[in-house]
């Protein structure tokens, strides 16, 4: 039997979120109570799934990291770049590789979590989809197509809801992202595990290619 003190926390956490979808802590809060809640069994069927393609099996054994990268010089490099376009993503929301919480990797569900945080934001960049609450749950919707996560379907549903109760008017917008982050995903070569590092001075246009992301015109 699951211990009922994290089951309530993550409940809490839940509505938390559903108020206020756009502060990043409400996310790693609930991050956190569903490791505590997650089994053994539970962690080894995501291990698991992550070696079942090679590029995840590589990753579990070399665990590659995208380490503290210099914003502002990946700014410098030309905007059509994967790096050009990541700085200047970041630099432009003001966001910082320091709003995930970091953590010594022992084992491999250390890994796979902390490979999700640090590369969250380069997802972002690479699928198109911007950090709004549609861009979100799009991107919410890409994770789900593409790896064996419990996350998404929290902040997929936590949003719906968020969607039912305070931004209505903006349900067309949503749940177009969220298809469009389906289809993405599921058409898409896997994201999980690999080398950013070895894309950075690659036109984006080209990574896109790479991994078969073809996005929507504008």
């Amino acid at each position: 039997m699951r211990n009922p003190v994290p089951v309530v926390k993550l409940v809490v956490a839940i509505g938390s979120l559903i108020k206020k979808p756009e502060e990043l802590d409400r996310v790693i809060k609930i991050v956190d109570l569903l490791e505590k809640l997650k089994t053994e069994k539970e962690f080894k069927a995501i291990v698991e799934d992550v070696k079942k393609h090679p590029q995840g099996r590589e990753a579990l054994s070399l665990r590659p990291s995208i380490g503290s990268l210099d914003l502002i010089q990946l700014k410098e490099k030309p905007e059509t770049t994967l790096g050009g376009a990541y700085g200047r993503f970041m630099v432009a929301r003001n966001l910082s590789q320091t709003s995930f919480p970091g953590f010594k990797i022992k084992t491999d569900m250390d890994w796979i979590i902390s490979h999700f945080y640090e590369t969250h934001d380069l997802w972002h960049v690479v699928t198109g989809f911007d950090t709004d609450t549609p861009g979100e749950l799009g991107l919410q919707a890409f994770y789900l197509a593409q790896t064996r996560s419990y996350l998404p379907l929290f902040v997929l549903a936590a949003l719906f809801i968020n969607t039912a109760i305070y931004s209505y008017e903006e349900k067309d917008r949503r749940f177009q992202a969220i298809a469009d982050g389906w289809n993405l995903g599921k058409k898409a070569k896997k994201l999980f595990g690999c080398d950013w590092h070895l894309y950075m001075d690659m036109p984006l246009d080209e990574v896109r290619e790479q991994f078969g992301i073809f996005l929507k015109a504008a």
